[in-house]
């Protein structure tokens, strides 16, 4: 008896309840303990109420009209209370002391295991949420981006039809190649950039010779440079040794969706390791890749204004970083007023303001209702590119002429079989040439200033601290609606931090999607913490108090 002493001790501190207590408890009754989850049963109606419908189907639109009646009643009441918010005491606990330890317990189980999910990453679904939520923020954005530099970039692409038309199949013969580029010269554009690998050399096909001297004609009759796409610097165009040309790098590796504008060892297309990590100090061995080249050449012949100084003299370190591409919605009027696609295709969208933010939510409602109607994201993408495009077979027609005119011109392919696609959030799978065509657009549109992702997560975690401690007030304040209030708080915090990162310090938005499913987790648990505090410890008072409510 005197070994067991210490446990009695021992359970006595733990629950309050000596051990005659103990002894007079009595046993439980499991038919008695409270159903923790509910049944079938309790949805459907009682006996005597199905009887009731039975006898007088009538009182089922009471009884709905009632239902309905409660259910307006606590929309009501749920309004009142937040009418009633305790502001001034809400006000005293943020400034109280005490809320800052809850704020910190809030703060670290909320941005511990952020941190902890970023950093670990299990499964991948991490970087599969973050790279979600900021397609998504691009899909809604995208109707925003205004058209600054629309004017100074065209696409000519290149598809089976025209190829079929010119009698030639793929790969076409090097004269080919000759006739578009002169095509095109004869509108006069600032510069070509023919995005097309022409690095092998075809026995078959004589017509390299005569290619070259059309070209060496054109080019030096008309003053303008041709940049031929390579893979890396090692690989050269067949078209190199045509003076005005000069290859431009189109493929690199290790940098997911982003767009790198310098390229260094390790990152090149044919290198086999990363021997240069992304973000690295621009050195000698990097190179500029076709967005970057071109807008250095615009720069250079003053066809764009707020350049950096250090670019005339080839300083290029403020574009070391990779560029997170932003996509246009918009449609140019030319399209529409050259009818340079069919209507049936795309039209010109309005400038309104209202069809901007009718766009937005309408792109935000398809992605947010997407498992039930899978078609709806697809309904949402704009089938026409941002950037001005002609067919090739066009370039002579009447409706094309003077639309090239002082732009930079990128011939691109459409073609099954060629796998030159990338995936646009606006437009879903587009040819290859749209994405140096959005950079270089980029580029003219912010110069230095474009968007890149920010290696100082600064902004989350004072955006975590800050929620952290207004939560905490909140659960010290106890106002009617805790849930609701704290949910608000959290939604507005993360989403005007990541429209202050877009659009004042252009950098991607934070992970949203997922800091608020991380959220939702904790205040879960604070909500299952407080509710068996609440009932370890009930509020209340002695027992002469409750006897005498009971005998009121």
């Amino acid at each position: 008896m005197q070994l067991l002493q210490p446990a009695h001790e021992l359970l006595t501190r733990w629950t309050g309840m000596t051990r005659q207590d103990m002894e007079v408890m009595p046993p439980s009754d499991p038919s008695s303990k409270k159903e923790l989850i509910k049944g079938i049963e309790d949805f459907w109606p009682r006996a005597e109420t199905r009887a009731r419908y039975r006898n007088s189907p009538r009182l089922i639109l009471g009884d709905l009209h009632s239902a309905l009646c409660h259910w307006w009643q606590k929309q009501k009441s749920f309004l009142i209370d937040l009418r009633h918010f305790e502001f001034r005491l809400f006000l005293q606990r943020l400034v109280d002391w005490r809320t800052g330890n809850r704020a910190l317990v809030i703060f670290i189980a909320w941005f511990f295991t952020m941190f902890l999910l970023d950093k670990v990453d299990p499964f991948g679904l991490s970087r599969q949420v973050q790279a979600y939520s900021e397609g998504l923020f691009q899909k809604v954005t995208s109707s925003f981006y205004q058209a600054d530099a629309q004017d100074k970039v065209a696409v000519v692409l290149i598809d089976e039809l025209t190829l079929t038309s010119r009698g030639e199949s793929w790969p076409p013969r090097y004269s080919y190649y000759d006739e578009v580029i002169r095509r095109i010269a004869r509108q006069k554009p600032a510069a070509i950039f023919l995005d097309i690998l022409v690095e092998d050399r075809r026995s078959y096909d004589g017509s390299l010779e005569s290619a070259r001297q059309s070209l060496t004609e054109t080019l030096a009759n008309k003053g303008i440079p041709l940049y031929l796409a390579t893979l890396d610097n090692h690989r050269k165009s067949v078209f190199i040794d045509v003076p005005g040309t000069q290859t431009t790098l189109t493929g690199w590796r290790g940098y997911g969706e982003d767009y790198p504008l310098l390229i260094g060892p390790g990152h090149f297309f044919a290198d086999l390791d990363s021997k240069m990590p992304e973000g690295a100090a621009c050195n000698d061995s990097v190179k500029p890749t076709a967005a970057l080249q071109l807008y250095q050449f615009m720069c250079e012949k003053g066809l764009q204004s707020n350049c950096p100084s250090g670019l005339m003299r080839k300083e290029l370190g403020g574009f070391c970083n990779a560029m997170v591409v932003q996509w246009g919605r918009q449609v140019s009027k030319v399209v529409s007023e050259r009818q340079l696609i069919s209507e049936t295709q795309c039209s010109a969208n309005n400038d309104s303001l209202f069809e901007r933010v009718s766009t937005a939510m309408n792109t935000l409602f398809a992605a947010l209702l997407s498992g039930l109607d899978e078609g709806s994201v697809k309904r949402v993408r704009q089938p026409c590119p941002y950037t001005v495009t002609l067919r090739e077979e066009d370039l002579t027609s009447e409706k094309a002429q003077g639309v090239l005119q002082g732009r930079v011109v990128m011939v691109g392919l459409s073609l099954q079989g060629i796998h030159d696609i990338v995936q646009s959030p606006v437009h879903g799978q587009i040819p290859g040439v749209y994405l140096h065509a959005m950079a270089l657009d980029n580029l003219l549109k912010w110069n230095a200033s474009y968007f890149q992702r920010s290696g100082l997560d600064w902004l989350f975690i004072l955006m975590a601290a800050l929620v952290a401690w207004i939560c905490a007030a909140l659960i010290r304040t106890q106002p009617a609606r805790l849930s609701f209030l704290m949910r608000v708080v959290a939604l507005g915090s993360v989403l005007g931090a990541s429209t202050y990162l877009y659009k004042i310090e252009h950098h991607p938005p934070l992970d949203w999607l997922g800091i608020l499913l991380v959220y939702e987790l904790v205040n879960r648990l604070i909500e299952k913490n407080e509710e068996q505090s609440s009932l370890k410890h009930p509020q209340g008072g002695d027992c002469n108090e409750s006897d005498e409510a009971a005998r009121l």
